[in-house]
């Protein structure tokens, strides 16, 4: 990043821009619908699985879960109700 050109930069800017836009927006959707507390809930679930499974693993393994979370953060934003509708 550090030789990035301008046109890079507009880029990942505009990029991050969309996908806060995006998070906002389904945000919004899930309190109207009153089930944003089952997505907090999955969040904060997903997060304590790939937290402990790190912790296990750490002295053998050398994990980068950054992409995963946001991967299964984004998967769990997008309105599928299929997973937590099962867990509540």
């Amino acid at each position: 990043m550090k030789i990035w050109t301008a046109k890079l930069w507009l880029v990942f800017v505009g990029a991050i821009v969309i996908i806060l836009g995006i998070v906002a927006y389904f945000t919004w959707v899930y309190v109207v619908a009153d089930v944003i507390w089952q997505y907090c809930i999955f969040f904060v679930a997903i997060c304590l699985v790939l937290g402990v499974i790190s912790l296990i693993l750490r002295k053998s393994h050398s994990i980068h879960i950054h992409h995963y979370n946001i991967g299964m953060v984004a998967v769990a934003l997008i309105g599928y109700r299929s997973i937590p509708a099962l867990i509540f």
